[in-house]
Order: structure tokens, then C-alpha cells, then sequence
């Protein structure tokens, strides 16, 4: 007598179980991994738009042959910026778009959210030679989680801008 089996196709309720489990490991493992890459890759994004703005006011002071300024948000280079002529103005000056702020107002950066920038001067000056008041920017993630470095701009009184990894957090 001859028996005939039939073979069964697909996958039992184990074999996709641990498929599963493997998902969930490899998950949870490249997750903490992602998040700091982001992070990494946002505070990279933040200091070319300050960079750019030190270079804009060296540039303006030099060509209009007076200074100019770049001033921090009431809140902090984080909350953004303006580079104007006078050193008077302020971030809120600027957004109000009269025509006075017009005249004095250069460029105004946006703030840049979930991160900090500390500043050793709420406003650096660009002399009409292009000589800069030195200051140092740390640009961080707003958590100043430990295990994310960020990053330093110094600038330099000769308007030098050199970047250096900082750590951030505690």
C-alpha cells in the first residue's frame, strides 16, 4: 500500500515569530542610531546659514565702507538673526517690514528649532575694513544630549571662521 503525503507550503507560526523577534532586534538597535545621525546632519545644516550670514556682513561692511552688525534674537542666535547698519536694530525691528527697517536691515535668518546656539556675544560688528568682533558660536542639539558632539564656529577678529567638533551636554 502506498501512502501519499502532501507537503505543505509556507511558514509556520515559529518561523515567523522569530522572523519577527530579528525585525524588532535589528530595529531597535539602528533606531538610537538614526536619530543621532539626524542630528548630526541638522547641526551641520545650521552653521552654514550662520557662516554664510558672517560672510554676508563682512562682505557689506567692506563694499559699504562701514560697519555693520549682526545681532542675535532677543532669545539667542537659535531664535535667528538680522545683519543690518545700525547697531541698534533688532530682530523684531526687522520683521515688522517698515520701511524705515528696510533701509537698515540687510538680511534676516529664521530660528533654527531644536537647536541651541551659545554665543559669547549677543552682536558682532564688522568694521568697514572687515575686521569682526571675536566671538564663539556652540551649536548643539536642543536636548544637549551627551552622546552628540556639535559644533564650534570661532570667529576670529580678522573674520576667520574656523569649525571645530564641540561636546555637547553635560
Amino acid at each position: 500500500m502506498i501512502i501519499h503525503t502532501q507537503q505543505e507550503n509556507g511558514f509556520t507560526l515559529i518561523e515567523a515569530m522569530i522572523v519577527i523577534l530579528l525585525i524588532s532586534i535589528l530595529t531597535a538597535i539602528a533606531v538610537p542610531s538614526w536619530r543621532s545621525v539626524m542630528t548630526n546632519n541638522n547641526i551641520n545644516a545650521a552653521q552654514k546659514p550662520l557662516r554664510s550670514s558672517l560672510q554676508l556682513a563682512r562682505s557689506e561692511a567692506i563694499s559699504r565702507r562701514s560697519p555693520i552688525f549682526v545681532t542675535a534674537a532677543a532669545g539667542g542666535f537659535a531664535d535667528g538673526w538680522v545683519i543690518s547698519s545700525l547697531a541698534a536694530t533688532t530682530f523684531a525691528n526687522c520683521n515688522v517690514g517698515s520701511p524705515a527697517a528696510a533701509l537698515e536691515c540687510i538680511s534676516v535668518a529664521k530660528p533654527l528649532p531644536g537647536l541651541s546656539i551659545a554665543s559669547t556675544q549677543a552682536q558682532i560688528r564688522f568694521n568697514a575694513n572687515g575686521q569682526a568682533s571675536a566671538n564663539t558660536f556652540t551649536i548643539c542639539d536642543e536636548a544637549n544630549s551627551s552622546d552628540i558632539d556639535g559644533l564650534q564656529l570661532s570667529l576670529s577678529s580678522s573674520a576667520v571662521i574656523n569649525t571645530s567638533s564641540r561636546a555637547c551636554g553635560s
